[in-house]
């Protein structure tokens, strides 16, 4: 019960602190998005207990992450990206120690929306980048360094799912998802166009991404297989 009350604590949090910054109240609204991951953290804990130490590393990397985005990631570019980075390969390892990777068997019916996929990301990516690149000041390794690891942990979790869609990795994907669409907007946030609208899409993103690894590491490993996998696609 006390678990409920905490995932709760760490939506209602996520929706006030957004609600301080419309107001342009930085500290309140940094404030209760640190008081939500705690409520996470705590829920977790109190089902997993340390089996997954690396969540809790992952949850403070984000939580600083989150912070700079609030009082505005242009001004602490380096800071910035190296929180993301952290973050992001933290929770590629976090994923591959806590799933049983399958065998991967390239089946025609999932080969071409597989080879769709990285092209869109790739794109995405790319095109975000070129627009961005003349905005940043300094060296380009920071964020090409925090970039690499992005693409690492997206295309890992894409890997997963097409391999073995079982109802505990539908859960992946909804994370993948959540990050690219967040990687994304936090860039345009950070170094092109600070926007509350903007913000209010990164605190969306960035509580769900949080709930659904959440969710993942909670689920049992042994899970039947979705079998009309055309609706999960």
């Amino acid at each position: 019960m006390f678990r409920k009350y905490a995932i709760y604590c760490y939506f209602i949090s996520a929706i006030i602190a957004y609600v301080f910054l419309c107001y342009n109240v930085k500290i309140y609204s940094a404030g209760l998005r640190v008081l939500g991951v705690a409520s996470l953290v705590i829920a977790f804990y109190i089902q997993d207990k340390w089996s997954s130490p690396l969540f809790y590393l992952s949850l403070i990397f984000s939580t600083i992450f989150e912070t700079l985005v609030i009082y505005g990631g242009e001004n602490y570019q380096n800071l910035f990206l190296t929180c993301s980075f952290s973050y992001y390969w933290l929770t590629f390892f976090l994923i591959k120690r806590n799933i049983k990777e399958p065998r991967y068997k390239l089946y025609k019916d999932r080969l071409f929306p597989a080879i769709l996929t990285v092209i869109f990301i790739l794109y995405l990516v790319i095109s975000v980048f070129v627009f961005v690149f003349e905005k940043i000041e300094d060296s380009y390794a920071f964020p090409i360094i925090s970039t690499i690891a992005f693409l690492t942990v997206v295309f890992y979790m894409g890997f997963i799912y097409i391999a073995s869609r079982t109802q505990r990795n539908f859960w992946i994907l909804l994370v993948m998802i959540a990050f690219i669409v967040n990687f994304i907007i936090v860039i345009i946030d950070a170094l092109v166009l600070e926007s509350i609208c903007l913000m209010a899409l990164i605190f969306c993103f960035e509580v769900l991404s949080h709930y659904f690894i959440y969710r993942f590491l909670l689920t049992p490993e042994k899970e039947f297989t979705l079998n009309n996998t055309n609706q999960y696609l």
